[in-house]
């Protein structure tokens, strides 16, 4: 008889059992390996760059030109400092491009003329525009600062201080609202003294020129005074004081070559002459600062007198500059 062994494997009905938790868990397992992910996207709409506010200053910061008149310095500088707050709403760091440009009013700011001078350049610090303040991602507003050295020829009267702001996006925002006043200055410079050389009594001198320069910012005419400051008399000495002066009515001076002295102006010690050399300031057509300042000759002699002088003699004139209208 076959042996009768038991069985060890469960009956049917707990093979079912088992297939079907089998692919219960199964099934369980793949619904959480189907979990997914959903990216999100938006387009930021860039908001236009910011001008805030501006100052203006000279003399290290302590005087404000919004304020106070700009005061030229003869033949010199005296820099401006511009600062402009600024800001992005889409952050600082979106800002490409700030030029500061002054320019008297009136005139086309974009011309390469005295009248106005502009430094722009991408952030950072670059052509003369110092970009500052701007450290954070999320910083919004910057300060950009400008020196500018006003030259004493620029021209008087209302200035406008003009920020582009450009940013990345291609946007801009211009402000022309800040405006200063450059006072006006008469002033000229002259090539030296007038030396008349050798002269025999009784005689009259060689035609000296004497050139004056305007190194201010209008035309002007002159004033001429012989000198009686400090220990100046006026009239021509020299040093020993034992012979007679020179009056110095003796000097006459024109306008025009080749003048006789009769028909000259004389000089005075007591009052101060008007002299009409109606020389221009500088125009929009000088391009180049200061090489190309507006001149006038002037024309000089003396008579010597008939006796009582010897040797080497001198005085000092005091030319001033008036404003002429032309």
């Amino acid at each position: 008889m076959p042996e009768n062994k038991p069985s060890i494997l469960p009956p049917w009905p707990s093979y079912l059992f088992t297939l079907i938790a089998l692919v219960a868990l199964v099934t369980l397992v793949r619904v959480k390996s189907i979990a997914d992910t959903a990216e999100q996207q938006v387009d930021v709409t860039p908001a236009n760059p910011v001008f805030d506010s501006l100052t203006a200053n000279t003399d290290a910061g302590t005087h404000n030109i919004l304020t106070g008149n700009f005061i030229p310095v003869e033949a010199g500088n005296n820099s401006v400092r511009v600062t402009a707050q600024i800001s992005d709403p889409n952050g600082c760091a979106n800002i490409s491009n700030v030029a500061i440009t002054l320019f008297s009013t009136g005139y086309d700011y974009t011309q390469g003329d005295l009248q106005w001078k502009s430094y722009s350049g991408a952030v950072p610090s670059t052509d003369g525009v110092h970009f500052t303040d701007c450290t954070g991602a999320a910083d919004t507003s910057a300060q950009v600062y400008l020196d500018y050295p006003l030259r004493s020829f620029v021209n008087p009267g209302d200035w406008t201080i003009r920020v582009e702001i450009t940013d990345f996006d291609g946007l801009i925002t211009v402000d022309t609202s800040n405006h200063f006043t450059v006072n006006s200055l008469a002033a000229f410079s002259t090539d030296g003294s007038i030396d008349y050389g050798t002269v025999a009594l009784s005689a009259v001198s060689l035609e000296k020129t004497l050139t004056f320069t305007n190194t201010g910012n209008v035309s002007v005419d002159a004033t001429v005074k012989a000198s009686t400051q400090g220990a100046l008399v006026g009239d021509m000495t020299e040093p020993s004081g034992n012979f007679d002066v020179i009056p110095a009515s003796n000097v006459h001076y024109s306008k025009t070559s080749g003048f006789v002295h009769a028909a000259g102006a004389a000089v005075s010690k007591l009052t101060a002459q008007d002299f009409a050399i109606n020389l221009p300031n500088q125009t929009v057509d000088d391009i180049i600062p200061g090489e190309n300042a507006p001149t006038v000759p002037t024309y000089w002699k003396l008579l010597m007198p008939d006796s009582g002088v010897n040797g080497q003699y001198s005085n000092t004139l005091e030319l001033t500059a008036v404003t002429w209208v032309p």
